[in-house]
């Protein structure tokens, strides 16, 4: 993140790109999230059963912003994959989510004795309430929404722009070779004298038709607009990141999540090789 440049929408380079904007939802249906019934443009849900003989919610649950443990198994999840925009200044990007790995907005759990949740809770705090009960089921839902501030990395394309456009005389050509398939028409058309045949002259008029009728078709596709999508990289080799966290936050909490790693292996090693030294020694 920090070696690639932020790219504006208008003027990005087909590839690997980052972009910062805002996420925006696509024109039709809107994208509800299942479990709160809340308008979105991205979700992602889970429900989960508490395994028999389990004792409710523990401490870990609590610390840990509940956490999966082994005191829960899953019973269904879904991701969306409904499309949305990016937006910045200079423009618009259609961002197609499959296979992202998505940092939202929001992200709610509660808890509940029904399969499917019958009510959200509207305050925070109710997770405390809950240590000392003994809920069935846990419900965890994540959204991103339309407005929120959007960080997206990943394989830029327009679509269009890496198409080889023919020569207008192969235009030309072909559209009169269709022509000549409807002779009927061809005659109706282009038989000016009316004697049943096309001539010389005639002929001359089809192809300056055809040439204005295909630089009309130039002129049309020219002004549509761009359409610009970003997606996961084909070759997997890269990542593909979509974040309602800014760009500098994301990366600060990557590094300290990459040192706490660090410190964790370094302090196994250690563990390891004192267990082995003392084994040896015992021997």
């Amino acid at each position: 993140m920090e070696d690639t440049p932020t790219s504006q929408i208008r003027s990005a380079a087909q590839g690997y790109i980052e972009l910062e904007g805002c996420a925006v939802r696509m024109d039709g249906e809107p994208v509800v999230a299942p479990l709160t019934g809340q308008t979105c443009v991205w979700y992602c849900y889970s429900i989960e059963e508490r395994s028999s003989g389990s004792s409710g919610i523990s401490w870990y649950d609590l610390i840990e912003g509940f956490s999966r443990d082994k005191s829960w198994t899953a019973l269904g999840s879904e991701v969306s994959d409904a499309i949305f925009q990016i937006k910045d200044d200079t423009g618009e990007c259609i961002i197609d989510p499959d296979n992202a790995e998505v940092t939202p907005s929001i992200t709610q759990c509660w808890y509940g004795d029904s399969r499917f949740p019958e009510q959200v809770p509207q305050r925070f705090g109710f997770k405390w309430f809950y240590l000392f009960t003994n809920p069935r089921y846990r419900y965890t839902e994540k959204r991103i929404h339309d407005l929120d501030p959007l960080y997206a990395m990943g394989m830029f394309l327009t679509l269009g722009s890496d198409q080889v456009i023919p020569s207008i005389d192969n235009e030309v050509r072909d559209l009169l070779s269709s022509w000549k398939r409807d002779k009927q028409a061809l005659l109706k058309r282009f038989d000016l004298n009316g004697d049943g045949t096309i001539d010389i002259r005639e002929w001359a008029v089809a192809r300056k038709v055809a040439r204005k009728s295909i630089q009309q078709s130039r002129k049309t596709e020219r002004d549509q607009p761009m359409i610009h999508v970003i997606k996961n990289p084909s070759d997997g080799q890269m990542p593909f990141l979509l974040s309602a966290v800014p760009q500098k936050r994301l990366i600060s909490r990557s590094k300290r999540y990459a040192s706490l790693f660090a410190v964790g292996f370094f302090i196994i090693g250690l563990a390891v090789a004192w267990a082995t030294h003392f084994r040896l020694n015992a021997n």
